[in-house]
C-alpha cells in the first residue's frame, strides 16, 4: 500500500527536474491520478513518454495566467471530478511570502511603508468549492479542513477582508507583522494601540 493511495495530484513544473521527479513518487506511492502542467508542449509530451504511465495527464499551462488557470481546474474536473490539494506547497508558498514581507519591512521602512501579510486558514471561495465535484465531496472536505482550525470552521472571503481593513488603519503602528486568520478576525478596537 502506497502513501498516495487513491490521491489525485496536481504537480507544477512536472515535465522536468524537481517536478517529474515528483511526478514519478507520487505515482510509485500510488496516486490514482497525477496532473503535470508545464508551459512547453514537447517537454510535457517527453515527460509522458518517460513515465509511461496511464494515470497522467499533462496540460500546458502557464500559472500566472488566470484563464489558463480556468482552463487547467476544468480538465481536472472533466477527468477525475476533483483534486486532491497538495498542502505542503501551499504552505510553502505562504512561507515565501512571509519572507518577502519581513524583509520588505526592512528595505521600506524609511519611506514610511508598512508591510504585512493575512495567512488565512481555510477559506471558502470559488476555487476552493471547484475542487470538489458534488455538493457531498464539498461537505466531506470542509468538515475535514474546519477539523485542522482553531475556530473550527472554514472561513468567508468577507472576515479576511475585515481583517485587511485593520492593518492599514492609521492609529496601527504594526509592520513585518502576520495575522493568521482562521475565520474570525480580531476586534480592531481591541488591538489599537495607545
Amino acid at each position: 500500500m502506497g502513501k498516495l493511495d487513491g490521491k489525485i495530484g496536481l504537480i507544477t513544473g512536472g515535465s522536468d527536474g524537481i517536478g517529474f521527479a515528483t511526478a514519478q513518487h507520487f505515482l510509485n506511492e500510488g496516486a490514482a491520478h497525477v496532473f503535470i502542467i508545464g508551459r512547453r508542449q514537447d517537454a510535457l509530451n517527453e515527460a509522458i513518454k518517460k513515465l509511461g504511465n496511464k494515470k497522467v495527464t499533462a496540460i500546458q499551462s502557464d500559472t500566472s495566467n488566470l484563464n489558463d488557470l480556468d482552463k487547467l481546474f476544468d480538465t481536472i474536473k472533466n477527468k477525475q471530478g476533483h483534486l486532491d490539494p497538495n498542502h505542503s506547497v501551499y504552505a510553502a508558498t505562504k512561507a515565501a511570502l512571509r519572507s518577502f514581507a519581513r524583509t520588505w519591512t526592512v528595505d521600506l521602512k524609511e519611506r514610511k511603508i508598512r508591510v504585512n501579510t493575512l495567512s488565512p486558514g481555510p477559506i471558502d471561495t470559488p476555487g476552493l468549492r471547484k475542487a470538489t465535484n458534488n455538493e457531498e465531496q464539498r461537505k466531506q472536505m470542509y468538515a475535514s479542513l474546519a477539523s485542522g482550525t482553531v475556530m473550527g470552521h472554514v472561513g468567508t472571503a468577507d472576515e479576511i477582508a475585515k481583517a485587511a481593513v485593520f492593518l492599514p488603519m492609521s492609529k496601527i503602528t504594526a509592520t513585518g507583522s502576520r495575522r493568521k486568520e482562521a475565520g474570525k478576525p480580531p476586534d480592531p478596537a481591541g488591538k489599537q494601540r495607545k
